[in-house]
């Protein structure tokens, strides 16, 4: 949802001036009721951030509901389910800069038939995190280059408790490019958008793990807890903004997203690799020494009032 206040304080179109603006003027200045957030919350598509930051003093509300389930997953015979839901805000204060706020909750259930030894509960909630930051912008060849970088602290909530747990403390740096077909002289409805950033990722410090426990446990409670490696970050987005051809909201979205682990092996997993002692009930070094994730995220946003934006869309990994 984008608050259009700025395109009436600003004369929307309807004055003397705005009646003899040329067509490359209203170019430069893009209706910011056609943005949308991200996820996280910043300008964007899912979760490739967009050199888009909408007119001074706009501001934009998003939620996202995330949904998984599937069987087999992390344990033989287990279903798994997860539910994340992300409410978070944005603010442009000036035309080159935007910034964001999110607060995230997850819950994650996973049944399986019973085990000895089993130390992970059927059902994880992580509630309260929160995430701020934001992103600057320069725009080239009347808006058709963006070039700029991003920001971002995360704090997580500690585990059973209502504050945050300080030594979790994550950060984010990032840079920004985009190539809007657009804004071409024959215009395509076509945009470009790459993201590379690292994420000093410190969730490892939310919880430690006895040597009691087995692998299901250990593998089910590090992804209920959201718990991940310092790694750097590959985001890749095509999306083509239709209505200047359809006069339909419509923008089909195409997403491509690596994730390259920088930080050591998790040695929380080193008792569970194969080996002549453990031949079953492991994992393989290919699988402890595994580096990259990667997945695809393609869906649909689509705008039936100016300023309400709803999307769909589905990750394939």
């Amino acid at each position: 949802f984008t608050h259009p206040a700025q395109a009436l304080a600003a004369g929307g179109g309807k004055t003397k001036n705005a009646a003899r603006g040329s067509e490359k003027a209203k170019d430069s200045s893009p209706d910011p009721g056609i943005q949308a957030p991200t996820i996280g919350g910043l300008s964007g598509l899912f979760r490739t951030v967009t050199g888009d930051i909408g007119g001074q003093h706009t501001f934009r509300l998003g939620l996202s509901l995330q949904m998984f389930s599937s069987g087999g997953f992390l344990v033989s015979s287990d279903t798994h389910s997860r539910f994340i839901a992300t409410l978070s805000a944005s603010y442009t204060p000036w035309k080159y800069i935007e910034l964001f706020a999110n607060a995230r909750s997850m819950a994650n259930d996973n049944e399986r038939p019973p085990e000895t030894g089993r130390l992970d509960p059927q059902v994880i909630l992580a509630l309260g995190d929160f995430s701020f930051g934001g992103k600057a912008i320069y725009p080239f060849k009347n808006g058709m280059v963006t070039v700029g970088g991003n920001i971002g602290l995360t704090l997580l909530n500690s585990v059973g408790g209502v504050s945050i747990d300080g030594d979790s403390t994550s950060f984010y740096i990032g840079l920004i490019s985009g190539l809007d077909l657009t804004k071409k002289a024959k215009p395509w409805p076509l945009r470009f958008h790459l993201n590379i950033g690292y994420f000093l990722d410190n969730s490892d410090s939310l919880a430690t793990f006895g040597n009691n426990y087995t692998l299901a446990s250990l593998q089910v409670e590090k992804f209920a807890l959201g718990i991940n490696p310092a790694r750097m970050q590959f985001r890749l987005g095509i999306d083509a903004p239709l209505q200047r051809w359809t006069k339909i909201g419509v923008t089909p979205i195409l997403e491509f997203n690596f994730d390259v682990a920088t930080a050591s092996e998790d040695e929380d997993f080193r008792p569970f690799v194969c080996s002549a002692a453990r031949p079953t009930n492991c994992i393989s070094e290919d699988e402890f020494g595994g580096r990259l994730t990667s997945w695809m995220t393609f869906g649909v946003r689509v705008r039936p009032l100016r300023g309400l934006n709803l999307s769909i869309a589905t990750d394939i990994g």
